[in-house]
């Protein structure tokens, strides 16, 4: 295998890496109308088993967005304040541990299940 079939078989796997990463762009959540970076972090929270950090959350972000500049931490931290803004109508708390990042408790996670519709 010559060195550009090799490039190119690995340039394919990272496209597979990046898709198994990349939050399901299907699912809707009505009542809640997210912005794509909320959306994107509403998906991460739930599938967390612990705190994620703003990094961690960037990084998702990124992957769901497809943008071309990368989200830095301070655009993480405006996005997370409106959603927590946006969802606290509804009696769900986002919430966050110094140091660690954000979270959502089993019953956070629950009235939020309520909300979300697969495409």
């Amino acid at each position: 295998m010559t060195l550009i079939e090799q490039l190119e078989e690995a340039r394919e796997r990272i496209r597979e890496l990046e898709g198994a990463l990349r939050p399901s762009s299907t699912v809707s959540w009505p009542g809640l109308d997210p912005t794509t970076s909320q959306s994107a972090i509403l998906e991460s929270l739930l599938q967390a088993a612990g705190p994620m950090s703003v990094h961690s959350l960037r990084l998702r972000i990124n992957l769901a967005a497809n943008l071309a500049h990368d989200a830095d931490d301070d655009s993480v931290e405006v996005a997370m304040h409106r959603l927590r803004k946006r969802i606290a109508h509804h009696g769900i708390v986002i919430s966050r541990l110094r140091g660690r990042g954000f979270y959502l408790d089993q019953e956070n996670k629950a009235r939020l299940l309520a909300f979300r519709v697969p495409g």
